[in-house]
């Protein structure tokens, strides 16, 4: 891909740390940043492929579809509606101030579970002020 679009020299992609795509991302101009995601994304798909034994898509597929979808999403930069249109749009990388509120539903109460099935209930949380989240689970 670096052959058709501006990408990252490798030095700056193979880094040994645990945020090195958030700094790759940082320290890249903007205009690289959508091909750099979209790079990522074609390869967790490629690899969520071998992990179910299904057949690898090729090089030139690859190539195709990443072509589309940056074309695709520079057209909704220049045009908003097509993104109402293909429902695709740019990530958006800020976290919104607004307060969540939930809805409080009625309380019902815990029921066991039919014989030879299991329950599980899973909640979690977001606490913006301090950018940190949480979930539990209960099987």
């Amino acid at each position: 891909m670096d052959r058709v679009w501006d990408l990252p020299s490798e030095g700056i992609i193979y880094q040994a740390s645990d945020n090195w795509m958030q700094m790759v991302i940082q320290s890249s101009p903007s205009h690289m940043v959508d091909c750099i995601l979209l790079v990522a994304w074609r390869h967790w798909f490629v690899r969520n492929e071998v992990t179910h034994d299904k057949p690898l898509p090729t090089i030139g597929s690859s190539k195709r579809f990443r072509c589309a979808y940056l074309k695709l999403l520079q057209e909704i930069q220049a045009k908003p509606t097509v993104a109402i249109l293909k429902g695709k749009d740019h990530v958006v990388m800020e976290v919104s101030q607004k307060q969540w509120v939930p809805k409080k539903g009625p309380d019902k109460p815990w029921c066991r579970p039919k014989p030879g099935w299991v329950k599980l209930t899973v909640d979690g949380s977001f606490y913006t002020a301090k950018r940190s989240a949480g979930a539990g689970i209960i099987l």
